[in-house]
């Protein structure tokens, strides 16, 4: 995989727009560690959460045996909106409905699995509009 140009941030687009819309979330995977040495595409999935509250994405982190309990940012309900399984890929997208949410400014946070463990990606957020 060459290395990514820029931020290593995940993107979605567009940022804004009505319940029942639908947006995509892409970008690169962390493919090197700070240190710059390259560690190459070793993910098992991404899933993507809604509403999740960004420092805890811990708490909805899955393994068998596990029951998750995610962490709302705001009021409104935590969903998993989307998930894709990683292939040796360096970059991954996922696209998703936009839920039935009061209009505001919403986290979306994309966790990637791989190994014996579980990161989060830099977060995202996505403005909720009134519907038409």
């Amino acid at each position: 995989c060459p290395a990514p140009d820029g931020a290593n941030a995940p993107k979605v687009t567009p940022t804004a727009g009505p319940a029942g819309s639908e947006a995509t979330v892409s970008g690169p995977l962390p493919l090197y560690r700070p240190s710059g040495r390259y560690v190459g595409p070793r993910g098992k999935k991404v899933e993507l959460w809604w509403n999740l509250e960004p420092g805890r994405y811990a708490t909805a982190v899955s393994f068998v045996g596990s029951s998750p309990e995610p962490k709302a940012a705001k009021d409104g309900p935590v969903l998993l909106v989307g998930a894709t399984p990683l292939w040796g890929e360096c970059t991954f997208t996922i696209t998703f409905d936009i839920p039935d949410v009061m209009s505001e400014v919403y986290p979306l946070v994309a966790i990637g699995y791989g190994g014996r463990g579980a990161a989060s990606l830099p977060p995202m957020h996505f403005r909720v509009s009134p519907g038409p």
